[in-house]
């Protein structure tokens, strides 16, 4: 199997040995939501979404990997066994009450992004959930948003993207990045696609 080298690891392992800023950090978060949205619209699960399955590459672009749990979400049978890891797992899911679907990759997506906002003190148990971390109320909305216990109420990796917080003006992108991208779900100038 040949893989891409990705620099500088995971998204953990970046936010404390890079110290990117705060639009490097909502670049990549972004990213990730776009293509958690494709995966979404092709009936991807991943089933496992955490900050160490996200890898950053050298032009500081993630890369979503471990697909290894990942489900076919038009294929999901009340028989399907339910993966994960503690601390990303959806309620609905670890309690067994449901399926792994969409939803349950929004709450591991939010989880995800309240510990790259707010990075839990050392003596803290990781990953942390408890949103009041956030200074900001309208990050602490976002991110309790994906975080609601009923599925039903969590915004879809679509509807993310109309949020501020993802709908930026400019995006960080690598100097190879040039033409706009048939992938992205909301018009934006800064559609882009690798040249390579």
């Amino acid at each position: 199997i040949e893989m891409e080298y990705c620099r500088h690891g995971t998204l953990r392992e970046w936010l404390e040995n890079v110290h990117p800023d705060d639009s490097q950090v909502q670049s990549v978060m972004r990213q990730v939501l776009l293509a958690l949205a494709s995966m979404h619209d092709e009936k991807i699960v991943h089933c496992d979404l955490k900050s160490d399955n996200i890898l950053i590459a050298e032009d500081n672009t993630p890369r979503i990997c471990d697909f290894e749990l990942s489900k076919n979400a038009g294929a999901l049978e009340s028989t399907t066994m339910a993966g994960g890891t503690l601390g990303f797992i959806a309620p609905e899911v670890q309690s067994r009450a449901a399926l792994p679907s969409a939803a349950s990759d929004i709450y591991a997506f939010g989880v995800v992004l309240l510990n790259t906002l707010s990075k839990p003190a050392d003596d803290h148990v990781f990953p942390q959930t408890d949103t009041d971390v956030l200074t900001s109320p309208e990050l602490r909305q976002l991110v309790n948003s994906m975080l609601a216990q009923n599925p039903k109420l969590r915004p879809t990796a679509v509807q993310l993207q109309a949020h501020q917080f993802f709908a930026i003006d400019r995006v960080v992108l690598p100097p190879h990045w040039k033409k706009p991208s048939p992938f992205q779900l909301v018009t934006a100038p800064e559609r882009m696609l690798r040249d390579d």
